[in-house]
């Protein structure tokens, strides 16, 4: 298997950081993350269990999954950014 690409996200909602992709697993440490919190996701890792479609993310430097319904791509206005600049 390659190394899997990052791509940023944002939580939607408080979302549980967990150890592995089912509602039963472990939550991780100083989870759940608040909404609008920036998660970090390897794309090329979603799998499904217990009715959701969970993805591996970097959550302190470890990696842990989350329900990818509660995440959104993060979108950076390029126009924005080139104004700013």
């Amino acid at each position: 298997m390659g190394k899997s690409k990052t791509e940023l996200y944002i939580a939607t909602t408080k979302l549980n950081i967990r150890e592995k992709p089912s509602k039963g697993s472990e939550i991780a440490a100083d989870s759940p993350v608040g909404e609008g919190a920036e998660i970090t996701v390897y794309t090329g890792t979603e799998t499904e269990a217990d009715g959701y479609e969970w993805i591996q993310v970097n959550f302190k430097g470890k990696k842990r999954w989350a329900a990818k319904e509660y995440l959104l791509p993060a979108i950076i206005d390029e126009e924005v950014n080139s104004q700013c600049s």
